[in-house]
């Protein structure tokens, strides 16, 4: 809703912003009280809305020329019919003949063709030279060419590579993701310097300006028209009849003043710059639009799993289910945060981000044919925040309301405004079936197979052993050039295994086709088989186009023994991180410095000017090391001799009241210090084991307990834990999902990822700073200043990292040409119909048995 404030007094800023030859003439009595009854009351005319208002605009003008006749816009021709008219310079298709538009133009109205059908404007170029000349004023409207937007959806789970466990991809499968070219061949569209910085749809007219107007993009006044108003420069005089048409048309420029905003888009980005596709783009360009359909995808799974529902916290859900539901819009993989729609073929935002509003595509439909509405976008809303897990409370938390429309509009309104980020992540929401969940409870947990609008369904559930989808064949919008290339396996299946030992064994027996590798040691030894030296297998590194973020031993500061910070460094210093590569991961990884490491917003050194801002307001409040010392993790020789890390960490166990009695550390209250480390992966054992040895030689006891899967999510969800390992993934724009990570409102909400129960208000002044930067360069300032406050906490131990994701896969499958993306995009491979599949025939059959088979 709009208030009167600063943006409606710089609408009306707009009335004495108009070119001269119209600002200086005076206001017809016909459209005067218009005038006046807008400054009198601008909120009253937007009470409906910016479209309402300038609808209303409109009409209040019409009823103004017909109380006079010389206002009239419409001459008759010979014939007595009516003819609309304007100024040919501006409006007529062909350009004026050279120095024509200098012997006033205006005089010279010729009839202008009747069009029919919706409107659009003509795509706006910033080229100056485009047109050397301004054109007379006018009010033109043109006709639209309706295309088609494009969209591709692969609504999967998060996987981490380098270390977030299957049960944790379990346990966040349904969590929100996390980002046009003008198009080709369009001519240039400048506007005049009242609204210069507004901005209109990006598609070519059918019956576009020939000769168009400077400097700017304008709204549409309505789906399907638009209104542009040229700036005068004739030298002649203009009678009486031009002059109320450039009235009109300065009034019309104020009317359109009132909703400067964004026009429905086609793809939208986090700091409004053009998405890299235009809207008539053919495909990505990361995949292969040729790509032939058929086959199936075999994969392993890790446990098991008791529920077709990912987004509730109760029960394991199967991998990939999220492939059965369309969300609103999609994220691009080689963009920073760019969203292209899906269900909703448009995307408008305001342009102070306090609310968002998606135009659904009428042709997309639930599997069962029934057509997706906007009260099913209204409902899926509602259901998540109502019934969902918690953590889709602290994503649309600034959601004020939605608003259905019309069946084909729904409108997001915030609780505040400059939320960048919020439009874009209401685009990821999942659209659930109103009419299927009417008499079906969403909070419980089941096998029962649920409906969707994706490009494909579950087939067959065998209760915690295996899942298979199949792809929809009349799939709505596999025609959609975003989705081109992709979901290319008639069958998706999935065997699950309760150890990744026995999975590797079973993919190497060609029981499964794909395996991502996150065991260096495994990728160095583990695939020295027949079917890799000889091709069938292959073994590839892809490159990971995402920032590496932090994977490490989290403290749960919940307990009393991890709330000294000087106890959670102490026990930082004593991982050798030298040792352990050298020892266990044939060298391959990386030390983690950074909760943003692999990217432009890791920190580094002491703060800069910029960070200092951010940080001084906070200082008393923050670690005096943030101000003074650049953030260092010990370095060994890798001899597994760390004596003086051990030293270090026992002064500061000191510090902090613990000593040793009788061989044993006691803490400040004299008991004797125990820690459990809970795990879900028996391979992370061999990982823990040299920092347990470590932690016993200043007599504190690490105690390493395995969960199944199942446990171990009900433990993070009830966060009955000392220690885990776990990783906080980043994109190229983090946003919303570090208020789940690190803000106090997510430490006692058992559906986010606040595993360390971190409560600060300095760290969540950063994070609301972070969630509401204005521009690239705030954001990245935001983020090192955020991360310098985590490191110097000591809420984790850092881990490692690679830069690659490693997988191997039988020769059967292939992918395009390897990119830096955000995602490995699965869904772009194929199977190669000349290939045939590798033959399931394990070497070791008690080992290569999926979880729960039978014996």
């Amino acid at each position: 809703m709009f208030r009167d404030g600063p943006a409606d007094r710089g609408r009306m800023a707009a009335l004495d912003t108009l070119p001269r030859s119209v600002a200086r003439q005076p206001v017809h009595p016909a459209v005067q009280p218009v005038k006046n009854r807008w400054r009198r009351d601008p909120a009253r005319n937007l009470a409906q809305g910016p479209e309402a208002a300038c609808r209303g605009w409109l009409d209040t003008l019409g009823q103004g020329f017909a109380q006079c006749r010389q206002a009239t816009v419409a001459l008759r021709d010979p014939a007595g019919q009516p003819q609309p008219r304007t100024h040919s310079a501006a409006l007529h298709r062909r350009p004026a003949p050279p120095g024509d538009h200098c012997r006033a133009a205006h005089r010279r109205p010729r009839p202008v063709q009747a069009t029919s059908g919706p409107f659009r404007f003509r795509h706006d170029s910033d080229d100056p030279a485009a047109d050397p000349e301004p054109r007379s004023g006018a009010v033109a409207v043109f006709p639209l060419q309706s295309g088609r937007d494009q969209r591709q959806q692969e609504l999967r789970g998060y996987r981490q590579p380098g270390g977030r466990c299957p049960a944790e991809q379990a346990a966040g499968r349904a969590d929100p993701g996390r980002p046009g070219r003008r198009g080709a061949g369009a001519g240039p569209c400048p506007a005049v310097s009242a609204l210069q910085h507004s901005q209109l749809v990006p598609e070519q007219s059918s019956a576009c300006l020939s000769q168009p107007i400077r400097h700017g993009h304008y709204p549409a006044l309505h789906p399907g028209a638009a209104c542009v108003v040229a700036q005068d420069s004739g030298e002649a005089p203009m009678n009486p009849l031009h002059s109320l048409r450039s009235q009109a048309a300065g009034l019309l420029l104020a009317s359109l003043a009132c909703t400067v905003q964004a026009a429905p888009q086609h793809g939208v980005t986090l700091y409004d710059e053009a998405p890299k596709y235009p809207a008539d783009f053919k495909h990505f360009d990361y995949v292969n639009p040729d790509a032939p359909k058929g086959g199936t995808l075999r994969q392993a799974g890790f446990g098991g799993f008791d529920s077709l529902n990912p987004f509730i916290n109760k029960g394991v859900p199967a991998d990939d289910i999220g492939l059965i539901y369309d969300t609103l819009a999609r994220s691009s993989l080689d963009e920073p945060f760019t969203e292209y729609g899906l269900v909703a073929g448009k995307i408008e935002k305001s342009p102070d981000n306090s609310w968002v509003r998606f135009y659904l595509r009428p042709e997309a439909r639930f599997h069962d044919g029934h057509p997706i509405r906007a009260d099913d976008v209204e409902f899926s809303f509602k259901t998540l925040m109502e019934h969902g897990s918690p953590m889709y409370k602290g994503y649309y938390a600034d959601v004020d309301q939605v608003i259905v429309e019309d069946p084909l509009r729904v409108l997001f309104k915030f609780k505040h405004k400059g939320s960048r980020e919020l439009p874009l992540i209401l685009g990821q929401l999942p659209v659930l079936p109103k009419h299927f969940w009417a008499d079906r409870d969403f909070s419980k947990g089941n096998l029962d197979f649920p409906l969707g609008s994706g490009p494909y369904k579950v087939a067959d559930v065998k209760a915690g052993r295996s899942v298979s989808y199949e792809r929809v064949k009349d799939y709505w919008a596999k025609d959609l050039p975003i989705n081109k290339g992709f979901y290319n396996f008639d069958v998706l299946t999935t065997d699950y295994y309760r150890d990744n030992t026995v999975a590797l064994e079973a993919g190497k027996a060609g029981q499964f086709d794909y395996w991502m590798e996150t065991s260096a040691k495994n990728w160095a030894t583990a695939y020295d088989t027949p079917a890799v030296r000889d091709g069938r297998l292959i073994k590839e590194e892809l490159p990971n186009g995402n920032p590496t973020g932090m994977q490490g031993f989290v403290f749960n500061l919940r307990k009393p023994v991890f709330q000294d910070v000087r106890v959670r460094e102490a026990l930082t210093l004593l991982l050798d991180f030298e040792w352990t590569n050298k020892q266990l991961f044939n060298g391959s990884y990386s030390r983690t410095k950074s909760y943003f490491d692999n990217s432009e917003m890791a920190a580094s050194g002491l703060p800069s000017a910029e960070e200092l801002k951010l940080l001084e307001p906070l200082r008393g409040k923050i670690p005096d090391r943030v101000f003074s010392d650049p953030f260092t993790l010990p370095v060994t020789d890798g001899s597994g001799m760390t004596r003086p890390q051990q030293r270090r960490a026992f002064q500061l166990l000191q510090e902090a009241g613990w000593k040793i009695v009788d061989d044993k550390m006691v803490d400040a209250q004299g008991n004797p210090v125990k820690i459990e480390f809970l795990i879900a992966q028996t391979e992370f054992e061999r990982i823990l084991l040299p920092y347990k040895r470590n932690l016993s030689d200043l007599g504190i006891e690490l105690v390493i307990r395995r969960a199944d899967v199942s446990q171990y999510i009900n433990r993070l969800r009830s966060r009955d834990y000392d220690m885990i390992v776990t990783g906080y993934p980043q994109s190229s724009s983090p946003g919303n999902e570090q208020r789940v990570y690190f803000d106090s409102s997510s430490a006692d909400n058992p559906g986010s990822r606040n595993f360390m129960g971190l409560k600060d208000p300095a760290v969540d002044s950063l994070v609301t700073g972070l969630i509401n930067a204005d521009s690239r360069q705030s954001l990245i300032t935001h983020t090192k200043a955020l991360d310098r406050v985590l490191l110097w906490g000591f809420y984790v131990v850092p881990n490692w990292h690679i830069k690659t994701w490693r997988v191997a896969y039988w020769n059967h499958l292939d992918h395009p040409k390897a990119k830096a993306l955000s995602d490995i995009g699965l869904m772009t491979w194929w199977a190669k119909p000349d290939v045939k599949p590798a033959t399931a025939t394990p070497s070791a059959p008690d080992q290569a048995k999926p979880a729960n088979a039978e014996q």
